[in-house]
């Protein structure tokens, strides 16, 4: 799996996790609306695992001033 290699130390949790949302998301390819709802369900109950996937855990938009909106 490539992008557990990119998640090295936490390779296993990575996994673990993947597995868990593959298993409680079924794809189903004769009702893909109701696929992408479960799957946007599932980020809305865990945002960490999106985070995770996306590669972007801990990053932060470091343009914009605390509290402000960057103008």
């Amino acid at each position: 799996m490539l992008t557990a290699a990119l998640f090295a130390p936490d390779s296993a949790a990575f996994e673990d996790r993947i597995r868990d949302f593959h298993d409680s998301v079924l794809f189903d390819e004769y009702h893909l609306a109701e696929y992408g709802g479960r799957m946007f369900d599932k980020f809305e109950d865990a945002p960490e695992t999106l985070r995770l996937v996306l590669g972007t855990q801990g990053r932060t938009n470091r343009s914009r001033p605390a509290g402000g909106k960057g103008e």
